[in-house]
C-alpha cells in the first residue's frame, strides 16, 4: 500500500466528465481533476485512459478516476476492470463517491490512495474516523453541513474537502422522463434516446425554477439545483474551519468559464480580496446563486 498521504496546503479541486474541461481546469490552476464515471449525453465515454493520464501529466495535474454513484450488483466485474486499466495508466488515486464504491475498491484490492465523496454523507469526526480505518485520506464532507458545524469538527484523521461552487446534484433516477416523454419509451419500445442529439434538458417547475436534467451512459437521471453553488466569498472562513481541499463541480459548466471561475477562486485562496474579485464572480455566476445550507443549515 501506498504511506499515509500527508496533509498539503489548501488548494482546489475540480470534478469534471469530458475534456474540454480537463484542459481548462489544468489551465486554471486545479490542483487535482476528478474525471467522474458518468459521461452525460451526447458525450461518448472515455476509452483511452492512457492517453488521458499521459495528457494530465503533460499539463502537470494530478487526473483522479471516480467510481460511479450507483452501480448494481451485475456490474461488479465491469468497475473492478476499469480499476484494473486506471491502474495501468497510472492512477495514483481513486475517488469513492459512496460506500458501496469504498466497498469495491477493498474487494478489488486497490493500492492507491482513496478520497471519499460527498456520497457519503459524513457529517461529524466519528464517521469521519471510522473512514479513515477504512484507509480513507480525504473526505468530501456532506454539503448539508453549516459553518458551525465545520468548525466544530476540529482536526481531523483526513483531509477535509468542500464543495465551494458549481451545479449541486439533488437526484439520481433509474426512470428517465426524457425517454418516457419524447424517446417513445414504454414496455415494448426502446428509447429513442433524444438525449443524444436534441442538446440539454431540465424541469421546471410551478415557481418558474429551471432545474438541469442530464442522461449518463446507463440512461440514469441526473438532477441538479436550480441555482449555481457559489462561496466565492467565504472562502476565508471556510480555510479558517480546517477545510483542505475547495471543490469545483464543472460539469455542467463551459470551459472557458471554468477557467475564469478557477482563477478566481484561486486568487481568493491566496488571500486576495477586493472589489474587483466580486465583479469578477458576479459577472460568471449571476445572481441566481446560492450559498446551500453554509448559513441556513438544513
Amino acid at each position: 500500500n501506498l504511506p499515509k498521504m500527508e496533509r498539503r496546503k489548501p488548494r482546489l479541486t475540480t470534478l469534471v466528465n469530458d475534456e474540454e474541461n480537463l484542459i481548462a481546469a489544468a489551465k486554471g490552476g486545479a490542483a487535482e481533476i476528478y474525471w467522474t464515471a458518468e459521461t452525460y449525453a451526447p458525450a461518448r465515454p472515455q476509452q483511452d485512459w492512457p492517453a488521458l493520464f499521459a495528457k494530465a501529466a503533460k499539463l502537470d495535474v494530478e487526473l483522479v478516476p471516480a467510481l460511479p454513484r450507483i452501480f448494481h450488483e451485475g456490474e461488479t466485474a465491469h468497475w473492478q476492470a476499469q480499476l484494473a486499466l486506471w491502474r495501468q495508466a497510472g492512477a495514483k488515486a481513486c475517488l469513492a463517491p459512496t460506500l458501496n464504491a469504498l466497498g469495491l475498491l477493498h474487494e478489488a484490492g486497490w493500492q492507491g490512495h482513496i478520497y471519499g465523496g460527498s456520497g457519503m454523507n459524513i457529517l461529524n469526526s466519528q464517521a469521519a474516523a471510522a473512514l479513515a480505518a477504512w484507509g480513507v485520506d480525504r473526505v468530501c464532507l456532506s454539503p448539508e453541513l453549516n459553518l458551525t458545524q465545520l468548525q466544530s469538527l476540529g482536526p481531523l484523521p483526513l483531509e477535509k474537502e468542500f464543495q465551494v461552487h458549481g451545479a449541486l446534484a439533488l437526484m439520481i433516477s433509474e426512470y428517465c422522463p426524457l425517454g418516457a416523454l419524447c424517446g417513445g419509451k414504454t414496455a415494448e419500445n426502446a428509447c429513442a434516446r433524444p438525449c443524444m442529439h436534441q442538446g440539454h434538458f431540465g424541469l421546471l417547475d410551478r415557481k418558474d425554477y429551471y432545474f438541469p436534467c442530464r442522461v449518463d451512459q446507463n440512461c440514469r437521471l441526473h438532477l441538479f439545483n436550480a441555482k449555481t453553488l457559489c462561496l466565492f466569498e467565504d472562502m476565508t472562513a471556510l480555510r479558517q474551519a480546517g477545510v483542505d481541499a475547495f471543490l469545483l463541480d464543472l460539469r455542467l459548466t463551459e470551459p472557458e468559464e471554468s477557467r475564469a471561475l478557477l482563477r478566481l477562486y484561486q486568487r481568493t485562496l491566496a488571500g486576495e480580496s477586493d472589489a474587483s474579485l466580486q465583479a469578477v464572480c458576479s459577472r460568471l455566476v449571476g445572481n441566481g446563486y446560492t450559498k446551500g445550507h453554509l448559513y441556513r443549515g438544513v
